[in-house]
């Protein structure tokens, strides 16, 4: 078939491999190089689903993302410390398709190895074109995807089998998508539930759940065997309330939880049958999503609560008798670590003297990624010089110094120092052998790489 001149990656498109030295292109099933006889490296591919390249929805990076993504910072930060280069000053820019509201997908959609797309809050998706350098516009066959409001903290993207490697399910104001990608017309066709989605996908087995309201009611939307089905939701739904965060994989493994400010939203598998209910918070509390997921332990899941006279409780989601614990202070988590201010505690509710960290309200730690396998971080500093509140640095709109981290508070391996206003709506992601970080304020795409 003929390529558009645009389409360079044609790994992508036919499944080839490139040859030695960006030499072209060979069929994907040779072994050894037709130059020289040497033997070719195999071929590595590896998709990155926000929020952390799997469909847990927590912070933490795990199996074969987790160890690829730990192979490749530790090379990162070898060739930085060899070479006497900062992370500072070795980062690329690349041009993104739009100056903010961003979302990247590293997925098969569409082809036969992974490519990095891009979604924008206005319904926008590309395509990037490593060998062209160049982000490519994709058009929709008929009905187009749709506005979304969600951040980088609440955003998650699942994918299943389609015609030809992977359909995208995605959440918008408009319902909710299986997106397929036909890259050799430039086009993308839209399978929808309609209705407005109240947060983003999650996945439990072989399907793919989103919640929505729709006629006038909450219900999941539930895509499985190349079709979308309803459940209902047993509770009373806000009729309006804020966004749900990424779901998460509860602990049992059986299910998901949306966590929202006002309640959690339950997906339950019980033997053939899905149980789909919704959990208020106990009177008077809120729980406040966007400081990272609930943290779990061999109970179950744990999660943060503020109650009206600002105090904090963590409270077992799921537990047939409430059970709860007070907090001295809110802290942010990854799910299995927790940071009160700059300082790492071993769980939320952990004896913790803040006279034995001095420094230890010096800046706020907002984690992004947690790597399981060299138990490293990726997070977001940044200086509290005033010694506010954990809560009152989320509710800051002006600009801030950020210092996007690799390492471990507070002594980080490796830092990306800027100015931005709302600095945690911020992506890391793998993509092509490379790390990238997504400043969304900024507009500013950044890229590292050994080679």
């Amino acid at each position: 078939m003929p390529v558009p001149s645009v389409l360079t990656d044609l790994d992508y498109l036919a499944g080839a491999r490139t040859a030695p030295g960006d030499a072209g292109f060979l069929p994907r099933q040779f072994k050894f190089s037709p130059f020289d006889g040497s033997a070719l490296p195999d071929i590595r591919s590896q998709n990155w689903l926000p929020p952390c390249a799997s469909s847990q929805g927590n912070r933490i990076c795990d199996e074969d993302a987790g160890r690829a993504l730990a192979e490749l910072v530790g090379r990162l930060t070898a060739h930085w410390r060899t070479t006497a280069v900062t992370m500072q000053g070795s980062a690329v820019r690349i041009d993104p398709p739009a100056s903010n509201g961003l979302l990247y997908i590293a997925s098969d959609a569409g082809g036969h190895r992974d490519a990095l797309f891009a979604l924008g809050r206005s319904g926008s998706l590309w395509i990037w074109q490593r060998h062209g350098q160049r982000w490519v516009p994709l058009r929709a066959s008929k009905l187009p995807l749709a506005r979304h409001r969600f951040d980088q903290w609440a955003s998650a993207v699942v994918t299943l089998p389609a015609a030809t490697g992977s359909g995208l399910v995605i959440a918008n104001d408009a319902g909710a998508d299986f997106v397929q990608i036909d890259p050799l017309r430039m086009q993308y066709s839209v399978d929808r539930c309609e209705g407005t989605a109240l947060g983003t996908p999650g996945r439990l087995g072989d399907a793919a759940l989103v919640p929505l309201h729709a006629g006038g009611r909450a219900q999941i939307a539930m895509h499985q065997q190349g079709r979308w089905n309803t459940l209902p939701v047993q509770g009373d739904v806000p009729a309006q309330m804020p966004l749900l965060a990424a779901p998460v994989v509860v602990a049992n493994g059986h299910g998901l939880a949306w966590i929202g400010e006002r309640g959690w939203l339950q997906v339950q598998e019980n033997g053939e049958s899905i149980d789909v209910r919704w959990h208020e918070w106990p009177s008077g509390t809120q729980a406040r999503p966007m400081l990272g997921p609930p943290y779990r332990n061999g109970d179950g899941d744990w999660q943060l609560l503020q109650r009206e006279d600002k105090s904090t409780v963590s409270v077992l989601l799921g537990a047939s008798l409430p059970h709860e614990n007070p907090l001295r202070r809110a802290s942010t988590g990854t799910g299995a670590s927790t940071f009160q201010l700059n300082v790492r505690v071993d769980r939320p509710w952990a004896d913790y003297d803040p006279d034995d960290h001095p420094d230890a309200s010096d800046n706020v730690i907002h984690p992004f990624l947690e790597i399981e396998q060299n138990g490293m971080l990726m997070y977001l500093r940044v200086p509290n010089e005033r010694r506010t509140s954990l809560l009152s640095f989320y509710e800051n709109r002006g600009r801030q110094q950020a210092s996007y981290c690799i390492g471990w508070p507070a002594s980080p391996n490796q830092t990306y120092i800027l100015d931005a206003a709302e600095p945690w709506n911020a992506q890391w992601f793998m993509h092509d052998d490379a790390l990238w970080l997504w400043i969304d304020d900024r507009g500013t795409l950044l890229r590292w790489s050994v080679r």
